[in-house]
Formats: C-alpha cells, sequence, structure tokens
C-alpha cells in the first residue's frame, strides 16, 4: 500500500508545481522523506539514493521558486 500512497502524493507535488504553486515542491520534499522511512522498513536501501536526488531537486527548484535564480 505505501508505494501506492507515495506515488499518488508525488503525483499531486508535480500537479501543483506544474499548477504553478510552491506548495508543490513542499509536498514533493516530505513525500520524498516518507520514501525514505518506506525504504528502511522494507530494508530497500536504494529507494533513499533516489529520494535523496529527488528532494536535491525539489529544494532547488523551491529556492528558484521563491527567491529567483
Amino acid at each position: 500500500m505505501w508505494p501506492w500512497a507515495l506515488s499518488a502524493v508525488g503525483i499531486c507535488a508535480m500537479w501543483l508545481a506544474g499548477s504553478k504553486r510552491w506548495q508543490g515542491w513542499v509536498v514533493g520534499i516530505g513525500c520524498e522523506s516518507l520514501w525514505c522511512v518506506y525504504a528502511v522498513r522494507t530494508d530497500q536501501p536504494g529507494f533513499i539514493l533516489g529520494a535523496l536526488a529527488y528532494s536535491s531537486v525539489y529544494v532547488r527548484n523551491l529556492w528558484r521558486w521563491r527567491y529567483g535564480a
């Protein structure tokens, strides 16, 4: 169930960001932290690397969105 729920939240984050709402990036960051929890609980450390990569993109985009280039 976790992957389905987390995927749905990630899609909502992209939808918000695509609708020019900076909150989408915040939702995305929160979702990636939950992917890390999922990775630890299910002993799938590969997900952590992916979550960190996505989080860095979300943080970058949030920063650019809120404070410019």
